[in-house]
């Protein structure tokens, strides 16, 4: 409550009150960053809202489609397919089981791949709403999967601590990756070069090249699981991890090296997203906190009211989508 009373006083101007309240929240909660900004929670403009789709069962993760729509999965075993405008979701998909929380969907290419605690990965028609196929039983249990940029190969992570390679026609697993100490997270696929990164509750990241079949670094630092990934910068060589300590790390794809790390919120970081201007991250803490990409700087801080399971951003850069709770929400991105 003194955090937040003291960014409302920072963005109406009376910067001693804030200083004030800020040095009260510190001292009530010795755990707040030390470098913890007043004139953090710059809101988003108006805190608009552009639209709320509401669930019968808590959202455990969403995706965004190529062409605008949204995949929402719900812990009632089911993934919701929604278009860009409308009240009610336009297609329902039975899956075969529940999911860990977490990254248990990935889209692309009008497919739908997903990921159970007791059965094998499987591909769904999105628009049909139809499941094309099983891929091959997963060892353990798949805890995260993305599809590649061509669609053609989906990453998996396991409880198994080992990063796999299907091929979707086939359903066959291609290859194998190992490295991790504890399960996996979240996967990242670069779209022009021939990486693929991953995230583990080890609390590292690791980089693989998927021409040599090795991992080429190992990303180190945070003080608990990642539980997110997003690549960004020119180029895409630069890597965002959400940690489960509270804070954004950014790392030097090519290098390894760590660039900085963003700090802000008071919980677990769950979800992070990248825009050509902005670093974007959800957290348990109910906020949604924008970084300027270059620079590090806190732009903006919305605030919801129940912790944010997941979030996207769209490929226009106009609108951020955020899981929380039952519902999803689309807000609009500062320009």
């Amino acid at each position: 409550a003194m955090v937040g009373f003291a960014e409302s006083s920072s963005l109406l101007g009376d910067d001693a009150l804030a200083a004030e309240a800020l040095t009260a929240a510190q001292t009530l909660d010795r755990d707040l960053p030390e470098d913890l900004s007043e004139a953090a929670a710059a809101h988003l403009p108006g805190h608009r809202i552009h639209r709320t789709m509401n669930h019968g069962a808590p959202v455990q993760s969403l995706r965004l489609t190529d062409h605008g729509g949204l995949v929402v999965r719900t812990a009632g075993a089911e993934a919701l397919v929604w278009h860009e405008t409308g009240d009610i979701p336009q297609v329902k998909i039975d899956l075969d089981g529940p999911a860990r929380q977490g990254r248990s969907i990935a889209v692309a290419g009008g497919m739908l791949v997903t990921c159970h605690e007791n059965a094998p990965l499987a591909i769904f028609d999105l628009a049909a709403g139809k499941k094309i196929r099983n891929l091959r039983t997963h060892p353990g249990v798949a805890t995260c999967v993305e599809l590649s940029p061509g669609a053609d190969v989906v990453a998996s992570g396991g409880s198994d601590r080992i990063l796999r390679m299907w091929d979707v026609e086939s359903g066959e697993c291609k290859r194998t990756l190992e490295g991790h100490g504890a399960f996996i997270t979240a996967l990242a696929w670069h779209p022009t070069e021939a990486l693929v990164v991953s995230a583990s509750a080890d609390g590292t990241a690791r980089v693989w090249n998927l021409e040599h079949g090795r991992c080429i670094h190992v990303l180190e630092g945070h003080g608990g699981p990642i539980r997110g990934l997003a690549l960004a910068g020119d180029g895409l060589h630069n890597l965002a991890c959400a940690g489960q300590d509270g804070t954004v790390s950014i790392w030097d794809l090519e290098t390894g090296r760590k660039l900085r790390t963003l700090r802000g919120h008071l919980s677990g970081v769950t979800s992070v997203v990248a825009t050509s201007t902005f670093i974007a991250a959800s957290g348990e803490d109910g906020t949604i906190r924008l970084w300027h990409l270059e620079s590090g700087e806190t732009m903006r801080v919305l605030r919801l009211g129940n912790p944010i399971q997941d979030l996207a951003a769209a490929a226009d850069e106009l609108t951020l989508t955020a899981a929380h709770g039952s519902s999803v929400t689309v807000l609009p991105l500062p320009r």
